[in-house]
């Protein structure tokens, strides 16, 4: 009795700070190659709530390599996983819950205009996945692009049913909606009304991209997406193409879930060789993605 007497008189800040953080910068370096600047301090000043959002940018980091395009790589705490992602310059960066405390609470708003992912849902009839979170960090550059498939969103909630994913969000402080069909784009915000762009089944398209190593990985889906010429893919593998090292002194692994003619695929390249899409010895995708080497 006497230890709940002493907790009821506890205040929540007071609880938070025993408990601990559930988002916490760990380490966050910007540069390229083999010359970094320690922006640590920075994104720990930046963080409110229980999460943080900023552009990455010489003014709000500071610029060790003017006129150079950088990249941001953050090392983070949230909900009890450790995880490092990397950013390129001018991209938006929202990583945790900015604003919502340990406890739901905390004053801190959004910066006031920018994407905000309320709610989405992706399934049918009465069988939905909530995928919110995993949209929300596919916010880039204050937009999000999307293939919408079981892929991408976190496995078939619905089996054997066309599905949909529908979206509540925030953009320019006003609340918006819209549904888009599986197998076509999400693309957000909306700029015509409509959103739901069908992806030809006789072009290639990189569904996931991940560059990696033992745990720690770095999501180049866009970085290839942008890279394709003339439905081909022809790409050099390595810390400088990926956008940075997510795991120095280790060897990595280039993973690419793509669809080519209306077909899933699976490639896996090694650091150094050189990624060529489509290729006809990749194998057919499997149901899940295969997990890194240990």
């Amino acid at each position: 009795m006497k230890v709940l007497i002493l907790l009821a008189g506890w205040s929540l800040a007071a609880m938070a700070q025993i408990m601990g953080p559930s988002f916490q910068i760990l380490k966050a370096e910007y540069g390229l190659d083999n010359r970094w600047e320690d922006v640590t301090s920075r994104i720990q000043g930046l963080v409110r709530g229980n999460g943080v959002e900023f552009r990455v940018d010489g003014e709000t980091l500071g610029d060790p390599m003017p006129g150079v395009q950088k990249t941001l790589r953050v090392r983070y705490v949230f909900r009890g996983r450790t995880r490092t992602d990397n950013f390129q310059d001018l991209v938006y960066v929202r990583l945790g819950e900015p604003g919502r405390g340990l406890f739901g609470g905390g004053n801190a708003r959004p910066v006031r205009g920018a994407l905000e992912i309320v709610k989405a849902e992706y399934g049918e009839g009465s069988r939905w996945r909530d995928v919110t979170s995993l949209l929300s960090q596919q916010i880039s550059g204050n937009s999000v692009k999307l293939d919408v498939n079981n892929m991408t969103m976190g496995g078939d909630p619905a089996p054997a049913v066309r599905k949909s994913l529908r979206v509540d969000y925030s953009y320019q402080d006003q609340r918006r909606s819209v549904t888009v069909a599986e197998n076509t784009q999400l693309v957000l915000p909306e700029s015509s009304g409509a959103t739901a762009m069908p992806v030809a089944s006789s072009q290639l398209v990189i569904l996931v991209a991940e560059y990696r190593a033992r745990g720690r990985s770095n999501m180049v889906t866009d970085l290839l997406r942008e890279a394709i010429r003339g439905d081909q893919l022809k790409l050099r593998v390595d810390n400088t193409t990926m956008g940075g090292d997510p795991y120095p002194s280790m060897d990595k692994e280039l993973y690419v879930r793509y669809s080519y003619q209306g077909r899933e695929y699976e490639n896996f390249s090694r650091e150094g060789s050189t990624v060529v899409l489509p290729n006809r010895y990749d194998r057919p995708a499997s149901g899940n993605r295969r997990q890194n080497p240990q």
